[in-house]
């Protein structure tokens, strides 16, 4: 855990992550390619404005159903989270991605409740950026929060970094990332329960899930995409 230190002041625990990306697991060319490519160019421009990392789970883009505890803790340390959107995210099969969503979703009420700022708590925590689906994203991303999307820049077999829009997108987004960052810091906003943390069960988000009422298409069988 960090410590923010002030002169004349005590430490105040700060967050690891600048923001942590959340996206489903697959083994296709065009998931691991905008997961490497996206967390690169975003890391490239928040170290311009800040010290922490962003965190991604590398083993998640090989594949596979294992879900480690120590994401929950790493979901707490983050200050935003980035929801890499495709239709099947919320997924009844595989609800870890929902369970990250929904553990930022409670820990961002309780600490956009700590800004002195009230114009500053319009500001969400939550960042979904679209992959795949645009037209299927679900109210619950798109009714409170401006979603970007990102679904037309890997039509074509080439850098995500050559297509003329894709730079400029990332650097909103790292600098939107930065804004909340430092609205946390100047309130002092505690990071110090990252072991007491434990993000939703399966089961609650399970319910959580058909709550959405998301169309049944959407999530096809919960295989790897």
């Amino acid at each position: 855990m960090l410590y923010a230190s002030v002169p004349g002041e005590s430490a105040v625990p700060k967050f690891e992550y600048s923001s942590f990306l959340s996206y489903r697991h697959g083994q296709g060319q065009i998931k691991q390619r905008f997961i490497e490519e996206f967390h690169r160019a975003l890391t490239g421009e928040l170290e311009l404005l800040r010290g922490e990392e962003v965190f991604v789970d590398r083993e998640r883009v090989k594949g596979g159903d294992f879900y480690n505890p120590a994401l929950g803790r790493a979901v707490y340390q983050s200050a935003t989270l980035i929801v890499i959107y495709q239709p099947n995210y919320f997924d009844l099969l595989h609800p870890y991605c929902a369970r990250e969503y929904r553990g930022m979703r409670e820990l961002e009420k309780d600490r956009l409740a700590m800004l002195p700022n009230v114009a500053e708590r319009d500001h969400g925590l939550i960042v979904p950026v679209v992959l795949r689906g645009a037209e299927s994203i679900p109210a619950e991303l798109s009714a409170l929060r401006q979603h970007e999307d990102f679904s037309k820049f890997m039509l074509m077999d080439e850098e995500l970094s050559k297509h003329p829009q894709y730079a400029p997108k990332i650097k909103e987004i790292a600098e939107y990332i930065d804004a909340r960052c430092r609205s946390l810091e100047a309130a002092e906003v505690p990071f110090e329960d990252a072991r007491a943390f434990q993000l939703p069960d399966e089961d609650s988000t399970r319910r959580w899930i058909q709550s959405l009422n998301l169309s049944r298409s959407r999530f096809p069988g919960g295989g790897r995409v």
